[in-house]
């Protein structure tokens, strides 16, 4: 028997069913119970190592045939189940309570909204054109806004469905629904295909235009899903292409022209963040030196590679073989370099003073070096690397850059 609760209650019940028992311990000291457990809370992975500590030939059970079956009715017994020799989708299925409620929170993780915010780009080009309160061009960039998290929900259940295999090994992918076993692979197909119905039919009410831009960033990204994503470099400009086309549907969503300014400061932005993403994800594996052979063709599948720390084992992201943190720190600085000058040229550039009507644009400038800065820090000093989302969600320094930014383009854009 193996549990987090405490041995003094299942001791009993683990003697009258003659089994053995794993559990949490509590600690006494002179016979007197200190409040506290002796060693770790047997629970979630605790469990397994308490059992492997326990039973040190469960280490080699593929090898000497030992059968492991598991029972468990809660999720902190994934851990547990992920020992079962028998067939783990059935035992990662069987037991979990699917109410109303946790269907819910699974399809809600599947679909990823907290990366719904890398949407807001398409209120871009209504935000520059002075449009922003405009409720006709704020209702149709609205429109975009629900075509992309559609679109984008799909492009995120297609990988997933993809990746099952190579997230069970990750340790933190692994949580996601369709590899943690709590949403079956059926269900999430459907899901997808509602979603990229959904996506298509509004796109197209808004314009056929619109329309092509959407398939645009299905296609770019089933290419990524299926392919690109293993090769270095072109997976990050892949990545950045795509928040360019959500700026270019929520410009032809209002027909509002757009800036070649724009389009060159979203590429760069959108290559320094991913850069920012491949970086940490460097700094949770150990990549084998690369070759040329594995920068420009996908690694082989079964390639993993031992963390830096005591985590588990990781398959790395296959294109991270095309990558090292000395190149990744680089490009870093290369990318912040160049988005920096490129914004300080467009805020003195005559033709946009003359259509903003301020010779004051310059001062925003200060908002983008800090916050380049601040990302850098990050990186440098703190050794944390984020996704986009992660960027604006948690970092609070990047995203008081942001406010201040955005109060001051509203300033002289509006006012």
């Amino acid at each position: 028997m193996v549990s987090a609760s405490v041995d003094a209650y299942l001791a009993p019940v683990a003697a009258a069913l003659g089994v053995e028992l794993v559990c949490s311990r509590l600690e006494y000291v002179d016979g007197k119970f200190t409040g506290h457990f002796a060693g770790s809370n047997c629970n979630g992975e605790q469990k397994v190592s308490a059992l492997y500590e326990h039973f040190p030939e469960l280490a080699s059970a593929s090898e000497t045939g030992l059968r492991v079956e598991v029972y468990g009715n809660s999720s902190a017994d994934y851990a547990m189940l992920e020992l079962a020799s028998a067939n783990k989708d059935a035992h990662f299925n069987d037991f979990v309570p699917f109410t109303p409620a946790v269907r819910l929170k699974n399809l809600l993780r599947l679909l990823r909204i907290q990366q719904y915010l890398k949407n807001c780009f398409v209120f871009i080009p209504i935000f520059f054109a002075g449009r922003i309160f405009d409720l006709e061009s704020l209702g149709r960039a609205a429109a975009c806004f629900v075509v992309f998290c559609c679109i984008a929900s799909f492009i995120y259940v297609l990988n997933d469905l993809q990746d099952i295999e190579s997230d069970r090994q990750h340790p933190y992918k692994r949580f996601r629904p369709l590899a943690y076993g709590t949403m079956l692979p059926k269900v999430a197909v459907a899901v997808a295909v509602l979603l990229v119905l959904c996506g298509g039919l509004i796109s197209y009410a808004l314009s056929p235009l619109c329309a092509l831009l959407a398939l645009a960033y299905v296609l770019l990204n089933l290419a990524y899903v299926y392919y690109i994503k293993s090769i270095a470099l072109f997976d990050i400009c892949c990545v950045a292409i795509g928040f360019n086309l959500r700026v270019f549907a929520g410009a032809v969503a209002c027909d509002i022209p757009i800036s070649a300014w724009l389009v060159l400061m979203v590429f760069l932005l959108s290559m320094f963040l991913v850069t920012g993403k491949r970086w940490d994800d460097l700094s949770r594996t150990k990549a084998p030196k690369p070759t040329p052979a594995t920068v420009t063709a996908p690694a082989p599948a079964s390639t993993s590679t031992e963390a830096d720390t005591a985590e588990p084992k990781v398959q790395l992201r296959r294109s991270l073989y095309g990558y090292n943190k000395d190149f990744a720190l680089s490009t870093l600085t290369f990318l912040s370099a160049i988005n920096t000058v490129c914004y300080i040229l467009y805020t003195m550039d005559a033709s946009v003073l003359a259509r903003l009507n301020s010779p004051y644009l310059y001062m925003t400038a200060l908002w983008v070096v800090l916050g380049n800065l601040r990302y850098l820090q990050n990186i440098f000093v703190f050794k944390q690397g984020f996704s986009p989302t992660k960027v604006l969600l948690h970092d609070r320094g990047l995203a008081f850059c942001l406010v201040g930014w955005l109060i001051s383009m509203m300033a002289i854009i509006y006012f």
